[in-house]
């Protein structure tokens, strides 16, 4: 089994339903303050406008990827969605991290997803920002994030979409 595979046209249709209802996704160009979903209950959501180094995003990368990684069962498979773009079914054990592993928002809402809903990432490219959500991930993340990127916000509680 490849470490990625293309969504067909229905999943593609069906799993971007799912996002813009569980998510209430509002994709918006022009929109620079409002965040483009309901962030879920628990989040937190960084910063990106800095000026970021090749090492920092790669050492990002590392650590995401090791996260999901630990966090996605043995044999399942997590989604990873690249707005009116090609989107993805992948195993985070079988990847290196190879593209398409696009998490920082450079021309597009990039989205990682537990199979779930239960935990994954929000890149909102002009609003340059980063949402990590769900309590197991944010624990594995967020200390390390806090350390290298500003916070714009933050939503406690448990009532994650999913």
């Amino acid at each position: 089994m490849n470490a990625w595979s293309e969504f067909t046209d229905d999943e593609y249709a069906e799993i971007w339903d799912r996002f813009y209802a569980e998510f209430k996704f509002k994709p918006d160009y022009f929109e620079r303050f409002q965040p483009a979903i309901d962030e879920p209950r628990p989040s937190v959501t960084f910063d990106l406008s800095g000026d970021l180094s090749e090492e920092l995003l790669s050492e990002i990368d590392e650590l995401l990827l090791e996260s999901f990684r630990t966090l996605t069962p043995k044999g399942q498979r997590m989604i990873w969605l690249d707005w009116q773009h090609t989107c993805y079914r992948f195993d985070p054990d079988a990847t290196d991290g190879s593209r398409p592993f696009h998490w920082y928002p450079d021309g597009d809402y990039y989205v990682f997803l537990a199979d779930d809903f239960s935990f994954g990432t929000f890149g909102h490219p002009w609003q340059a920002s980063l949402c990590v959500f769900g309590s197991s991930l944010l624990n594995r993340v967020e200390p390390v994030l806090r350390g290298k990127l500003p916070v714009l916000r933050e939503s406690p509680g448990d009532d994650v979409a999913g």
